[in-house]
């Protein structure tokens, strides 16, 4: 294949080489000599489509799983209800609104709490248009429960994989093979694309001020058949 650089050419190539030769490897390929050249500094409007996705992941919290809506509650149930903020804009610390320890203080509260991360709910835009061949999450529970929550919530059910808070979700992305990911941390996103596997950031205010990502950001599931 040759592609000239450019985001469109490169997309092009994705298209034609799927479908000429059934190939998800080769229009991989492409896609990731692409991203290498660009760098992810500069992405097209579109997003990552025509690359003939069949294999699908989505992250839980903050793609389906109100997780934020439940740690704001738990905090405001800790007396903290003056602290906190009602829109978090960061992922990992919330912000210095939240005041140094609140949140270690809820997570201690919640983490482990099967019972807490059963009644979470979901986002009441969260509906999946797609065949989900896996969920990943960094959530710290059995995976069975998760299972159990999506499950009960009307989401596909498929293998759910919980690598744990902080850790990565490349080698799992990459062990199921998978053509496109759905995550709402901006770190996520990078890494996969930069590895080969594309991925969508799924629009949330604590990834608004994330750079370089507004080709790869969707304001709603359904945006994700157009990137398959």
């Amino acid at each position: 294949l040759q592609y000239s650089g450019s985001p469109f050419v490169a997309y092009k190539c994705c298209e034609v080489s799927t479908r000429r030769y059934k190939s998800r490897q080769t229009a991989r390929e492409v896609w990731n000599r692409w991203q290498t050249n660009q760098g992810l500094q500069s992405v097209p409007t579109g997003g990552p489509q025509g690359l003939g996705a069949q294999k699908i992941g989505y992250d839980i919290d903050g793609v389906l799983c109100h997780f934020k809506r439940g740690m704001l509650e738990e905090a405001r149930k800790m007396g903290y209800g003056q602290k906190v903020p009602d829109h978090p804009m960061e992922w990992d610390e919330y912000g210095p609104e939240w005041g140094e320890g609140i949140l270690d203080e809820v997570w201690d509260r919640v983490g482990d709490n099967h019972t807490w991360w059963a009644r979470l709910n979901p986002y009441d835009d969260a509906h999946i248009f797609t065949d989900v061949e896996c969920y990943i999450t960094s959530r710290s529970v059995p995976s069975q429960l998760t299972e159990q929550w999506l499950v009960g919530h009307g989401f596909p059910k498929a293998p759910v994989t919980s690598v744990g808070h902080g850790n990565s979700k490349l080698p799992v992305a990459q062990q199921a093979d998978l053509d496109l990911f759905v995550d709402d941390k901006p770190e996520t996103v990078r890494e996969l694309n930069r590895n080969g596997i594309p991925a969508l950031l799924r629009d949330r205010p604590h990834n608004w001020d994330a750079e370089n990502l507004d080709g790869y950001r969707i304001r709603c599931l359904s945006q994700v058949q157009q990137h398959a």
